[in-house]
């Protein structure tokens, strides 16, 4: 074959093409377990985030090692599924594995035939036009007793992705937290201000029937179901009033709360 050929050129060209998507198959395959470690190790660390004690509990968490993030996890932690219709705990449908790789917002977002539904628009207050049928919920066990809920939402310009976690009354906020989102810097990216995010500790989210009763106000809150907005982000504000409103609700995580308050009673 002529090296200065049409069939040598495109010979040579296809066999480095072939090389180079062999090199890459390999390096994905061969990063695949380190990615979903740390993919786990991150989902992991924002739960611990959630579920503090305290702030100096929560900045000892932001320095652990993945190692001992998944250590303190698997030690203080119980993670279950349960179905969002019924609050029915399903876990034991689940093994170990099949636990871990389930990701509730992929089922929705990615359409998996069964295992999500569609929200009227009128009953969409978080704006995330789908929800999944099943999701996760995380106990912490030890004396630092919390529940953490994953929940998300339409803000400004972003779905928010964060986790709320409760304490043991289940009626009373301990924290709020965003992992996700691409709010305005300054405006509604003060999602992330530790400030803001400390305000809702001790925030009652439930009347005294069960029904979501928390406001995100403009300006300064004056009651115990109330938390002050972002200052000059009244969108994003009244997105993360509405999210908690919608996964807190009957058609989020609300069976699951009835349920729990029976048991505990």
């Amino acid at each position: 074959m002529q090296r200065d050929g049409i069939g040598y050129i495109f010979t040579v060209a296809g066999t480095v093409c072939a090389v180079c998507a062999l090199f890459v198959s390999a390096a994905a395959i061969g990063l695949k377990s380190q990615q979903e470690y740390w993919v786990q190790v991150d989902t992991q660390r924002n739960i611990l985030l959630a579920a503090a004690a305290d702030d100096a509990e929560r900045e000892s968490f932001k320095k652990m090692s993945g190692a001992e993030v998944k250590d303190f996890f698997g030690t203080n932690f119980r993670n279950i599924i349960i179905d969002l219709e019924t609050g029915e705990d399903v876990t034991g449908e689940y093994t170990d594995e099949q636990k871990v790789a389930f990701r509730q917002i992929e089922v929705a977002e990615l359409r998996k035939a069964g295992q999500y539904t569609d929200i009227p628009p009128a009953e969409d207050l978080g704006q995330i036009k789908r929800r999944e049928n099943r999701s996760h919920v995380y106990i912490r066990t030890d004396s630092t007793e919390r529940y953490v809920f994953p929940v998300r939402g339409k803000g400004l310009w972003s779905t928010l992705k964060g986790f709320l976690a409760l304490q043991p009354d289940l009626t009373t906020a301990a924290y709020l937290t965003y992992y996700s989102h691409a709010e305005t810097p300054g405006l509604g990216g003060e999602v992330d201000n530790l400030g803001w995010r400390s305000r809702w500790n001790g925030k009652v989210l439930f009347d005294e029937s069960g029904d979501v009763a928390l406001t995100v106000v403009k300006g300064e809150a004056t009651s115990d179901t109330q938390v002050d907005g972002l200052s000059g982000a009244t969108i994003t504000s009244k997105g993360v009033e509405n999210m908690l409103r919608y996964w807190m609700g009957d058609q989020g995580f609300g069976p699951y709360l009835s349920r729990v308050r029976q048991e505990k009673l």
